[in-house]
């Protein structure tokens, strides 16, 4: 960990500042690490990193500075998300929302009627739905419930 504290560039990125996705991976090491000390006594360190990652967050809820878009979202929102920031919600949410709405929605539209729908009807722990057995799906960061539909459609985000 030390070794990446080191390694980060002056402007809180690592490796690269076109793939915000190794920055999230590199913080998301720091945001489960066992202890949880990274967590509750956030090094500037990864308040930088945090930053560098709200920063490349664009209005429709996408995370990137460019491409692989949906790539750097996901892992942006990983960290963001394990980072247990409320200020971070806003962003958290709007990545969300934008992972969801970029399913494939084949057959009937806000539908899970064929194979080829994209993942949202599995749990999907990362974009903090959790399965419930009476079909819904609850928002672990926020307590909201919302059903399969909604959360196809981006609706209760």
């Amino acid at each position: 960990m030390s070794f990446l504290l080191k390694s980060q560039n002056s402007n809180g990125w690592w490796s690269t500042s076109e793939q915000p996705a190794v920055t999230a991976m590199v913080l998301t090491a720091f945001n489960k690490e066992a202890s949880g000390r990274y967590r509750t006594s956030r090094p500037s360190e990864l308040r930088q990193a945090d930053d560098f990652l709200l920063g490349s967050a664009k209005p429709d809820g996408s995370i990137h500075r460019g491409t692989f878009i949906n790539y750097n979202t996901s892992l942006a929102l990983i960290a963001l998300s394990m980072a247990e920031q409320p200020s971070f919600l806003p962003v958290v949410r709007a990545a969300r929302a934008y992972l969801v709405r970029s399913q494939i929605d084949l057959g009937t539209e806000g539908k899970v009627d064929t194979v080829f729908d994209g993942g949202v009807r599995k749990q999907v722990p990362a974009l903090g739905y959790e399965q419930h057995p009476d079909g819904h799906r609850g928002d672990a960061m926020v307590g909201e419930e919302m059903s399969v539909g909604d959360s196809i459609r981006g609706r209760g985000v």
